[in-house]
């Protein structure tokens, strides 16, 4: 058992400390493969030297905050108020439309309208005419019957 005093004893193998001149050359592992996709000019730096970082683009370089506050909010006011006349304006054509749409079923509807009141004015008279026709020969055949009748009397008598 150890105590905390005591090293543990170490292999022959494991506690063999090599010095330089026992160093081996062997290979390095093996190289890192080349890329599938060959990386074109737009992925690589543009600087000649390898261990120059690539940062982008440089930012532009703007006014602070408080110089361009106003440009800004006016540019941010106008954009809003170009906005609500763009919809009023929307809203405006969409109701024109939807009226010209109503409008044009209206006028349909009327004319509908007035298409079946000639109908029934048309269907009215026939009937109409149909009637008083009806009642002519009616009123035609009691006045032959009544002369008929009046004549057999007349018959009767002579």
């Amino acid at each position: 058992m150890l105590t905390t005093l005591q090293k543990p004893k170490t292999t022959p193998a494991a506690g063999i400390k090599r010095k330089a001149s026992q160093m081996t050359d062997d290979a390095a592992g093996p190289a890192a493969p080349p890329p599938l996709v060959a990386s074109g000019p737009s992925a690589e730096a543009p600087s000649a030297s390898p261990r120059t970082p690539w940062g982008g683009l440089p930012k532009p370089k703007g006014k602070p905050q408080r110089q361009h506050y106003h440009s800004e909010l006016a540019y941010q006011e106008a954009l809003a108020e170009f906005n609500d006349a763009d919809i009023s304006w929307i809203k405006k054509e969409q109701a024109t439309e939807w009226c010209k749409n109503d409008a044009d079923t209206l006028v349909k509807a009327q004319d509908k309208i007035t298409e079946l009141k000639a109908e029934a004015d048309a269907e009215a008279t026939a009937t109409q005419n149909w009637v008083e026709q009806a009642r002519l020969k009616r009123d035609a055949e009691r006045a032959v019957a009544a002369n008929a009748e009046a004549e057999g009397v007349a018959d009767a008598t002579n």
